[in-house]
């Protein structure tokens, strides 16, 4: 079954894109078909067109077109035949959901309908936690100038509860997003997985984090280029993670503030039985099938062949 991995965050800055495309590179170096989902082919995607011609025309989306494009997605990934999705701010849609005045009941019930059109494969939500503040400034001094300003004005123009007029009222809003989409994560009982404290890690360290709740599964996968490497583990064991305690009967990996949520057992549920061009390894069993194949790897915004 075909893997969605869905990576967001609490707030702009806190390092998705980077991990999404490293994730993307480090799964495909296992030989496995990848689809990286960049955050913004949402408005170039074929079966999401409705979606951005909705969105371009009124500045909204309906739901129920939420849920159809999701399940029109689905099939092309079934039908193309792609082991994994890394997908950059896309799934379950709750911030956008809720930027466009829904409330937690409606978004209860979307996240419902939503949870359906995903049922032919298995999604997982990768979720950066951290500082919202230190982010979005970590975000302004990479970008150009002015792009702290702009957001926030984005965020104001949607008429958001609680209201956003300048940076503290951002950072108020982004906390009240966080909790309602991990929220609704969790009573959907999706896979979920959170990085603690993101902000204070490295890119390879957030990699590596991640990486922990792949790696049983590839770990053991022969490589293109040798040993699967993905990130710098055990430097962010070194400052405080990947710790916490596996919640298996939620299906969630709780970092307990601890610094980098992770581990073994991360997203092995998730990960059963996919089968790579070289070879098959079953998650919960000894058994292992092996047959010949070429490794592909990932291309940035597309899938790999």
């Amino acid at each position: 079954m075909t893997v969605l991995v869905s990576v967001w965050g609490a707030a702009s800055g806190v390092g998705k894109s980077t991990l999404c495309a490293g994730l993307s590179r480090a799964v495909a170096g296992a030989g496995l078909r990848v689809d990286h989902f960049r955050e913004e082919e949402i408005l170039s995607r074929s079966q999401f067109a409705a979606v951005a011609g909705e969105f371009g025309a009124t500045g909204a989306v309906g739901l129920e077109r939420l849920v159809a494009a999701t399940g029109r997605f689905v099939a092309s990934v079934l039908a193309g035949g792609d082991d994994v999705v890394i997908a950059d701010a896309l799934m379950p849609f709750v911030p956008t959901v809720l930027a466009m005045g829904h409330g937690e009941e409606a978004i209860d019930a979307f996240m419902a309908d939503l949870t359906r059109a995903l049922a032919p494969v298995r999604t997982v939500v990768v979720f950066l936690d951290g500082d919202a503040g230190a982010a979005l400034s970590r975000a302004a001094e990479r970008e150009e100038p002015g792009r702290l300003g702009w957001y926030v004005g984005k965020l104001a123009a949607f008429a958001v509860s609680p209201p956003v007029s300048d940076l503290a009222s951002a950072v108020a809003y982004l906390r009240r997003e966080r909790a309602v989409t991990l929220g609704a994560v969790r009573r959907q009982r999706w896979g979920l997985l959170v990085v603690g404290r993101a902000d204070g890690l490295t890119p390879g360290e957030v990699l590596g984090a991640v990486g922990q709740g792949i790696r049983p599964w590839l770990h053991r996968l022969p490589c293109p280029r040798g040993r699967l490497t993905c990130g710098d583990a055990p430097a962010a064991r070194a400052r405080g993670g990947p710790r916490g305690a596996w919640r298996g009967g939620t299906g969630e990996w709780a970092d307990a503030g601890r610094g980098a949520g992770g581990g073994e057992a991360g997203l092995k549920p998730w990960l059963p039985r996919l089968t790579s061009p070289r070879g098959r390894r079953r998650v919960n069993g000894d058994a292992t099938a092996v047959r010949a194949g070429d490794p592909r790897e990932a291309r940035h915004g597309g899938r790999s062949r």
